[in-house]
């Protein structure tokens, strides 16, 4: 099952006492928060108390109320490998196992796997799209020693080695090549080193002067519109989508064509292997471009 550590992105519902404050969550089977009861796979009740920086989380099974696992996690904005304006859009994988202590984690028919910290656990999550199992050692409710895993297609091999919760090495198997690495997923990136990749690469190569009159780099238009692209292994860009519909549909071809011929990004990598990522940005939007 995938643990999911992005919470303070979706606490919808709250009850503030004296002493603390009670968040509920409804999750799907692959984690991702939806809306309603009735669409929830797990019920997640986050509790964070008045004093201290500790969150304590319960997950119960929506279907029958069982208890599927007990997490504490410091409460700490995440951060990831890069500084990208709407980060928390690119279904970026969180791996920052060092802030979670895992207590306790059972399956649907009530089979215990992690008790007071301790037990082996076997994992099923997705990583940017791709189905993955890993399984090893919880100690202390901290990933320990040596973990296995590989992908659903069993294409993809990888051991790794935690110690308290912290990776201090792995091996990849892909194509007959075996990659060493430290650090778990690094993000897409681009010759830009701000925000704005997007909105600086159409300033440079003077897409603006098409449709504004008098354009100036870093006009910051009428309003901003939220472009995601997908950044294939290869490290170019094979997807453009947007936030919201856009009425001309020339301009809105020319954005996306524009930004489908950029040169080549670096990839995104996942376990030292080139992998397909989402990179969102905001890029800005003129009503001329109407």
């Amino acid at each position: 099952m995938k643990l999911l550590f992005f919470i303070f992105l979706c606490l919808p519902f709250h009850v503030v006492t004296a002493q603390e404050k009670i968040d509920t969550v409804y999750l799907s089977r692959q984690g991702l928060v939806v809306s309603h009861l009735d669409s929830a796979y797990l019920v997640r009740k986050i509790t964070k108390p008045a004093y201290g920086k500790t969150l304590y989380i319960e997950d119960h099974y929506r279907a029958n109320a069982k208890m599927a696992r007990k997490i504490e996690m410091e409460e700490v904005f995440l951060t990831y490998s890069f500084d990208r304006a709407f980060g928390q859009l690119n279904n970026v994988p969180d791996f920052n196992y060092h802030s979670v202590k895992l207590n306790y984690q059972a399956d649907t028919a009530g089979a215990t796997q992690v008790e007071n910290g301790n037990g082996y656990l076997v994992e099923t999550l997705n990583y940017l799209g791709e189905d993955f199992t890993e399984e090893g050692q919880y100690v202390g409710g901290r990933k320990s020693g040596v973990w296995k895993g590989k992908n659903a297609l069993g294409t993809k091999f990888f051991e790794e080695v935690y110690h308290h919760g912290v990776l201090k090495r792995g091996f990849a198997t892909f194509k007959g090549a075996t990659t060493k690495y430290t650090t778990l997923f690094t993000a897409p990136d681009y010759k830009y080193t701000n925000n704005h990749i997007a909105q600086l690469y159409l300033e440079d190569i003077g897409f603006y002067k098409k449709y504004v009159p008098h354009y100036r780099k870093r006009d910051r238009g009428d309003y901003w519109i939220l472009a995601t692209l997908v950044v294939n292994e290869n490290g170019y860009v094979a997807e453009v989508d947007f936030d919201k519909p856009i009425a001309n549909q020339k301009v809105a071809e020319d954005i996306r064509t524009t930004l489908l011929n950029m040169p080549k990004w670096k990839p995104a990598r996942l376990r030292g292997i080139n992998t397909k990522a989402k990179y969102a940005c905001a890029i800005p939007f003129f009503k001329t471009m109407e």
